[in-house]
């Protein structure tokens, strides 16, 4: 975890070595800095602060002054704070909609080719359900907040409707097999955005 502190006195340090520094340094330490963070967004499950903005601060406690001080980066969100480019999210929402049917066969094929290799009966129908769930989850998180958005901690979320599922339909062993099909869901559409965006 990354507290807001050690965000706040890594951007200090930086701008510090940056200003006292030659291009080539600067070059250096920037791409540093930038490696640091795509590591840490890319292994744990984002930043938060508790506080989004208070009423006169004027230091570091909360995320809308880190961001408004460039402590954090304003394009802070995972698909940027204001999708300006082309097309709109309205219509790349559209277009995973229609999208939907064919990742969904195209994950559960190679789902059912990679546990193949093991004998036993699998849940497919469990795995097909978790992937449109995970994917509804993915477009609501993207499309109706105020900023373009991508779901954190999937696992933990994926879990509980699984057991929401498994309450309604059954098929409690199957229930590895929900939570994984939500969870490519999620992934299928981070790329999709990735790739246009």
């Amino acid at each position: 975890m990354q507290a807001h502190w050690d965000l706040w006195l890594q951007h200090a340090d930086f701008e510090r070595m940056v200003s006292m520094s030659t291009n080539s340094v600067r070059l250096c330490a920037w791409e540093n800095f930038c490696e640091k963070l795509q590591m840490y967004n890319s292994t744990t499950a984002g930043t938060f602060y508790w506080t989004w903005q208070l009423q006169n601060d004027t230091g570091v406690w909360s995320m809308q002054f880190a961001i408004n001080e460039g402590a954090m980066p304003s394009e802070y969100f995972p698909f940027g704070s204001n999708l300006t480019v082309e097309p709109s999210r309205e219509a790349i929402v559209s277009d995973a909609e229609k999208r939907r049917s064919e990742w969904r066969e195209k994950r559960v094929q190679g789902h059912m080719n990679y546990v193949a290799q093991w004998e036993g009966g699998f849940g497919f129908d469990h795995y097909a359900a978790g992937f449109d769930e995970g994917l509804t989850a993915a477009l609501e998180f993207f499309s109706k907040l105020k900023f373009p958005s991508k779901l954190g901690f999937v696992r933990q979320l994926a879990s509980e409707c699984a057991i929401a599922y498994v309450f309604q339909h059954g098929g409690s062993q199957w229930q590895w097999e929900y939570v994984y099909g939500f969870r490519e869901a999620n992934d299928e559409f981070s790329d999709f955005v990735r790739y246009i965006i």
